[in-house]
C-alpha cells in the first residue's frame, strides 16, 4: 500500500519489541536456523536471494575475558536494519561450547550470544527505536561489542563468537518505614548522545526480564549493561482507574513487556526522587559492578481526580466513553508520534470507562500535570455488519458494539461492514493536580466531522475488501495525531469514517491486493476538485465531507533501484526510496508518495503510475520538519527518470551520508 514515509515509519507495530524479545526467548534447536522475526512489511516485495546462496556458519563461543566455552547458551546472527527480518538465525550451543547453523543466506550479520551478563544488541537499543522499527535498528558504536560474520552463500565459515560481559547494577528498593519493595517494577533509563533520557532492556533473556522486578527482598540487579550514564526508576503497581482491564498478566513476560508500554504515574528515582530531574545518574564502565543502587520510596500525597464527560452541543452526559490519564512530563514519553499512540491507556490501569451520567474518577494520583483524553463511545446502527449470498457454511453470531447488536459473519462469500452512527469526536484537556482532590472536571466532546465516498480500480471495478483511514495532522501539518484516527471498512466499494475532530486530514487507503503483487497501484485521491494526493482534507468540527474518491490505477511502471552505500558502510539496508515530481513545487510533505524500503542487498522496486520523477534514499525521519528539509536538499541533484506504463526501469542512486 502506498503510504506517506513519514506516516509508515510511524506506523510501525508497536509489537516489535515483543516480538523481537520473544523470537529471543523462544527455544531453539541445536543447528537450525530460526524462521524471520516479523513478516515483510516492505512495499513492494524485495527479490530473494537464490535458494542456493547459502552457507554453513559452524563455530564455538567463548568467554572473552576467560576463552572458557558459553555452554548451552543461544547463539544468534542478526543482520543490521534488516527490515525484511530474513537475516536473523540462531542455535544452541552444546557442553563445549560448538554450534552450527545451517542455511545461512548470503549477506553481513553480527554474532552475539544470549546469555545473562553478556552484551547483547538489544541493550543498545532503547525501547523506542525497537517499536518503531521494523528490523534491528543501526547499532552504531555497539558494533565493535559483536563480531562481524560474512556469509557469502558459497562456502562454510568456521568462526569464534566472543561473549563480552557488561555492567550490572543492583540495589535494594523500600517503602519510606523501611519494609521491603516487593514485587515493583524497576526501569532503566540510559542518557543517550542527543542529551535525551530513553528506557533499555538490559537484553531479552528470561533473566534479564526477571531483573525487571524486585524480589521478596526488595533487591534488584541488572545485568549485561553497555558502558554509560544511567537512570534507575521504580513504579508501583496500581490500579488508577477502573479494573475492568481483564485478566492481571503483570506477573508474567507478557505483563513486563505491557508495563513498559503502559504510562506510570508513581515512579521513584535513585535514590529517593519522584522527578528524573532530581534523579541522581549511576555512570558505569564496562563490566562495573555497582551494588549500591538503593532506592527509597517516600511517602506522598495522593489525589482522587474525577469529573463528566458532556457534549459540546447540548450539555447531555455521553456514557461509556473511556477516560484516561497521562502524565505531561512523563520522562519514559516517546519523542515519536507512533509510539505516543501505541501507548495509548486506552485499557490499561490509567484508564476507566464513563457511566451512564458521564461520571468518572481516578484513585491515587500524585500532584503534577497531566492529560486527560477521552474516547467517545463507537455507536453502529441496528443489523448492520450481516453477509449477502450466505452459504450453507455460513455462520451469524450477534455481538454488541457501543449500542447497537451487529452481525459478526464468518465464512461468507460477501461481508458488508457495519455502518458507525454519526458519533462524538476525541477529546484531550490539560489539568493540574496539586494540593488536593479534583472532583468536577468537564471535559466537553464535540460532533464529529464525517467523511464518505468510493474506491474503486480503474475500469469502475469495485474492491470487495479494504479500508480507509483518515488520519489527523498535527498543529501547522505536523506530525499525525494518531488520537483523531478512524477507519471504515468497503462495502461494494463505498466507505463512511465517523467521529472526526475538526482539523487538516490525509488518506489512508488499501484494498485486496493493493499494489502488492504489482498489478494496480493508488492513481489518484479526489475532492470538490481537490487533489487529496498532494494537499489534506480540511474539516470544521461536526462537517462532512462527501463523495471522495479514491481510485487505483492498473498497470504501473515499476522502478528497480539499487542504493549505492554511503562512504564508510559496507551496507544500504532500511533506507526509503522516494520518487518526487520533477518539479518540485508541486511536492508536498502532506502528499502520499510513491516509495520502497532497501532490504539487505541495498536494492528494493517501487510500483508507480507512468511520469517523470526524481529518485532519492533518505534514512528513517525523526520529524515531519526533517522529512521535508532533507527531501527538498537533496531532491534538486537527484537522478532523473522516466517511467512509462507497464514497463521496468533501472537506477541507482546514493544513500545519504547521515
Amino acid at each position: 500500500m502506498h503510504r506517506a514515509l513519514s506516516l509508515t515509519k510511524w506506523l510501525a507495530p508497536a509489537a516489535a519489541l515483543f516480538a523481537l524479545a520473544c523470537a529471543l526467548l523462544a527455544p531453539a534447536e541445536a543447528g537450525s536456523a530460526r524462521r524471520p522475526l516479523r513478516q515483510d512489511v516492505r512495499a513492494p516485495q524485495e527479490e530473494k536471494p537464490a535458494e542456493s546462496e547459502e552457507s554453513v556458519v559452524r563455530g564455538r563461543v567463548v568467554y572473552d575475558e576467560t576463552s572458557r566455552p558459553v555452554r548451552r547458551a543461544r547463539v544468534i546472527l542478526v543482520t543490521e536494519g534488516d527490515a525484511a527480518g530474513h537475516g536473523e538465525y540462531a542455535a544452541l550451543t552444546n557442553a563445549r561450547g560448538e554450534f552450527a547453523i545451517a542455511g545461512v543466506r548470503v549477506g553481513t550479520y553480527y554474532a552475539f550470544v544470549d546469555v545473562p551478563g553478556v552484551l547483547s544488541p538489544v541493550g543498545f537499543v532503547s525501547i523506542e527505536e525497537m517499536r518503531t522499527a521494523s528490523g534491528m535498528p543501526d547499532l552504531g558504536e555497539a558494533r565493535k561489542f559483536f563480531d562481524l560474520v560474512e556469509v557469502d552463500g558459497k562456502q562454510d565459515l568456521n568462526i569464534t563468537v566472543h561473549a563480552r560481559r557488561g555492567a550490572a547494577i543492583s540495589g535494594r528498593v523500600s517503602y519510606a518505614d523501611g519494609d521491603p519493595a516487593v514485587n515493583v517494577s524497576v526501569s532503566l533509563m540510559r542518557r543517550s548522545a542527543d542529551g535525551r533520557v530513553r528506557q533499555y532492556l538490559t537484553g531479552a533473556t528470561a533473566a534479564a526480564l526477571a531483573g525487571l522486578r524486585t524480589d521478596d527482598r526488595g533487591m534488584f540487579r541488572l545485568t549485561g549493561l553497555p558502558p554509560g550514564e544511567y537512570l534507575v526508576g521504580v513504579s508501583e503497581s496500581v490500579n488508577h482507574g477502573s479494573v475492568d482491564v481483564g485478566t492481571d498478566m503483570s506477573e508474567d513476560v507478557s505483563g513486563s513487556f505491557r508495563g513498559m508500554l503502559t504510562p506510570q504515574l508513581l515512579m521513584t528515582f535513585y535514590p529517593s526522587a519522584t522527578s528524573p530531574k532530581e534523579a541522581g545518574v549511576v555512570k558505569v564502565a564496562a563490566g562495573e559492578e555497582r551494588a549500591d543502587v538503593d532506592i527509597n520510596i517516600p511517602e506522598r500525597d495522593l489525589r482522587t481526580v474525577g469529573g463528566v464527560v458532556r457534549a459540546r452541543r447540548g450539555g447531555r452526559p455521553v456514557g461509556q466513553a473511556r477516560v484516561s490519564i497521562m502524565r505531561r512530563d512523563d520522562p519514559l514519553a516517546p519523542a515519536n508520534p507512533v509510539a505516543a499512540y501505541y501507548d495509548n491507556a486506552e485499557y490499561g490501569p490509567t484508564s476507566t470507562t464513563a457511566d451512564e451520567q458521564g461520571r468518572w474518577q481516578f484513585s491515587e494520583i500524585p500532584d503534577g500535570a497531566y492529560v486527560i483524553q477521552v474516547k467517545p463511545p463507537e455507536e453502529y446502527e441496528p443489523g448492520t455488519g450481516v453477509a449477502g449470498n450466505m452459504n450453507s457454511n455460513s455462520s451469524v453470531t450477534t455481538v454488541t458494539t457501543g449500542n447497537a447488536n451487529v452481525a459478526a459473519v464468518t465464512n461468507a462469500s460477501e461481508y458488508h461492514p457495519p455502518r458507525r452512527k454519526r458519533s462524538y469526536a476525541p477529546a484531550r484537556v490539560n489539568l493540574d493536580v496539586s494540593g488536593g482532590d479534583v472532583s468536577e472536571l468537564v471535559v466537553e466532546v464535540a460532533d464529529g466531522a464525517r467523511v464518505t465516498g468510493t474506491v474503486s480500480i480503474e475500469g469502475g471495478a469495485a474492491p470487495r475488501y479494504g479500508s480507509v483511514a483518515v488520519v489527523r495532522l498535527g498543529e501547522g501539518g505536523g506530525a499525525p495525531d494518531f488520537s483523531g484516527a478512524q477507519s471504515g471498512g468497503l462495502d461494494g466499494g463505498r466507505f463512511a469514517v465517523e467521529g472526526l475532530p475538526g482539523g487538516r486530514f490525509v488518506f489512508q487507503a488499501s484494498v485486496a491486493g493493493s499494489n502488492s503483487d504489482g498489478t494496480i497501484y493508488l492513481k489518484s485521491i479526489t475532492w470538490n476538485g481537490k487533489d487529496l494526493l498532494r494537499e489534506p482534507l480540511e474539516l470544521a468540527e461536526g462537517a462532512s465531507a462527501e463523495g471522495v474518491r479514491i481510485v487505483y490505477g492498473r498497470n504501473p511502471a515499476t522502478l528497480h533501484v539499487t542504493v549505492r552505500p554511503a562512504a564508510g558502510r559496507r551496507r544500504a539496508s532500511e533506507l526509503f526510496v522516494l520518487l518526487v515530481p520533477l518539479d518540485l513545487s508541486a511536492w508536498s510533505p502532506q502528499a502520499q508518495p510513491f516509495f520502497c524500503v532497501t532490504g539487505a542487498a541495498g536494492t528494493c522496486p517501487i510500483n508507480a503510475p507512468p511520469g517523470e520523477y526524481r529518485v532519492l534514499a533518505v534514512r528513517s525521519p525523526t520529524s515531519p520538519d526533517a522529512y521535508e528539509q532533507e527531501v527538498r536538499r537533496r531532491a534538486a541533484s537527484a537522478p532523473r527518470v522516466t517511467l512509462r506504463e507497464g514497463e521496468p526501469g533501472r537506477v541507482e542512486v546514493d544513500a545519504p551520508d547521515n
